[in-house]
């Protein structure tokens, strides 16, 4: 068979490889396939990674979200609210907010964790807040302290005595009221001596409310310490250091009125009301007749107030014990201090927002939350009146020493007062177990015969302070 005749183009160079000369290279379409794949590649890749972020941005919102709906929705039900956690949700929430303004669901949220956040600040325990506030006032007081004695070595004596008044309202200590009563009496001799009578007098007037009388001789405040253990009884007694105390309640019942301003000089009360455990240890001393509800199982628990004592169990308790029985302005002052509120730890009611602060008759005596007798004394450590004393509304009522009227008050001596000379009733101060939360004020004034037996009534003791 003949070979086909195959005509060969001619070509324009000496090798057979060379490109044409007319200026353009050959096109070759094999490689377009691979280009366009590329291409198509890079964008899904693109929408991909776009779709993943703003469903793993999505996602994470709606996370946050049901992270925080979760935690309020078990804080409701336990009724546990936790600071941290309660901190935890709202940084979840706000995060959700920073990259969505404008949702509303995340807005509510947010409202009500701010809100629970608040109420869990102000319903820490009253320990938790007397740490922290105490940590302040110590560095606050120590601060003045030093700034007010430099000033005093340099002969800066109004200086000194404006630190020291700002230390004095931080501790009122011994040591503190007795520079202070120094200062003061050297800025009076100062401003007579300067022809300055206001100022001396005014200076004069200072130093006698810090000092004491000694033989009609101002002298200068005593050093107290601020607890003491009595050794008859065991019996933790805390100071109450001089001071006035706004007695009475301008709402209150006739008896509670006028309110009038005393001072009391510095004494000691038992911190907190006498147990079944220390009046056994005074009827083994003393072979003394069992109080009336010694054996009933409602009120014989050891560290139980006692209760069902006459006025006169409770004066014979304190003299064994080296004691006395508080006035009614000492009462007042101690439970309240220089607060005008109603109660020991403030104006709260003693059942405000589920927190429980003194045992009280919380319902219709037969219901479920009926008190039916006092609790172990010191039970609420959340109610210490501001000079740290217990159970001071509520538990038992107690025995003070002063005779009763209703209308003593208005002519009642400015300082220390002891009630009036006459009188078959005693004062029973703090309400009881058995009492609403109106009847255990600290303004209330209760009133008994001497030799009354009540359920209801208990005591606690006082001392004399005296100079270490």
């Amino acid at each position: 068979m003949a070979k086909p005749n195959i005509r060969k183009l001619p070509s324009s160079g000496s090798g057979s490889d060379s490109p044409p000369d007319d200026g353009f290279l050959p096109f070759d379409p094999a490689p377009m396939p691979r280009t366009r794949f590329a291409l198509g590649a890079a964008a899904m890749l693109v929408a991909f990674l776009a779709g993943f972020f703003a469903a793993n941005f999505m996602w994470s919102q709606q996370r946050s979200m049901d992270v925080v709906t979760l935690l309020d929705s078990a804080r409701r039900k336990s009724g546990e609210v936790k600071l941290p956690v309660l901190w935890d949700a709202y940084r979840e929430v706000s995060w959700v907010l920073s990259t969505d303004p404008q949702n509303q669901e995340a807005k509510d949220l947010s409202e009500r964790i701010r809100e629970k956040i608040a109420s869990a600040a102000l319903n820490k325990t009253k320990a938790e807040i007397r740490d922290d506030v105490d940590r302040e006032k110590r560095d606050h007081y120590a601060d003045f302290r030093r700034k007010g004695l430099a000033s005093w070595r340099r002969g800066q004596l109004e200086d000194a005595a404006g630190y020291f008044e700002i230390a004095l309202d931080t501790y009122s200590t011994g040591a503190l009221k007795r520079d202070l009563f120094y200062i003061y009496k050297a800025l009076g001799e100062q401003m007579a001596n300067r022809k300055e009578p206001e100022a001396a007098d005014r200076y004069a007037e200072k130093a006698r409310r810090l000092g004491v009388f000694v033989a009609g001789k101002l002298q200068a405040p005593r050093i107290l310490p601020e607890n003491l253990l009595n050794e008859i009884d065991g019996a933790e007694m805390l100071l109450v250091p001089d001071g006035w105390v706004r007695m009475g309640n301008p709402l209150g019942a006739s008896e509670e009125k006028p309110v009038h301003n005393v001072f009391i000089e510095a004494f000691f009360m038992d911190r907190t009301e006498i147990t079944n455990a220390q009046y056994q240890r005074f009827l083994a001393a003393t072979n003394r007749k069992e109080p009336r509800y010694w054996r009933d199982p409602r009120f014989d628990r050891p560290e139980q107030p006692v209760v069902g004592v006459t006025w006169t169990d409770a004066m014979a308790y304190a003299r064994w014990a080296g004691k006395r029985l508080p006035t009614e302005a000492e009462w007042e002052r101690a439970s309240r201090g220089d607060q005008k509120a109603s109660y020991p730890w403030g104006g709260e009611l003693p059942n405000d927002a589920g927190v429980v602060r003194a045992c009280f008759a919380m319902g219709p005596a037969g219901t479920p939350h009926a008190t039916m007798g006092p609790v172990v004394a010191g039970s609420y450590p959340n109610a210490a009146s501001p000079f740290g004393f217990l159970d001071m509304v509520g538990n038992a009522a107690e025995w003070v020493s002063d005779r009763y009227a209703d209308n003593y008050y208005a002519g009642s001596p400015e300082r220390n007062p002891k009630g009036p000379a006459t009188g078959a009733e005693r004062v029973v101060r703090g309400g009881s177990w058995a009492d609403p939360a109106e009847k255990i004020t600290v303004t209330i004034r209760g009133h008994l015969h001497a030799e009354s037996e009540e359920s209801t009534v208990g005591f606690r003791c006082a001392m004399d302070a005296k100079a270490r």
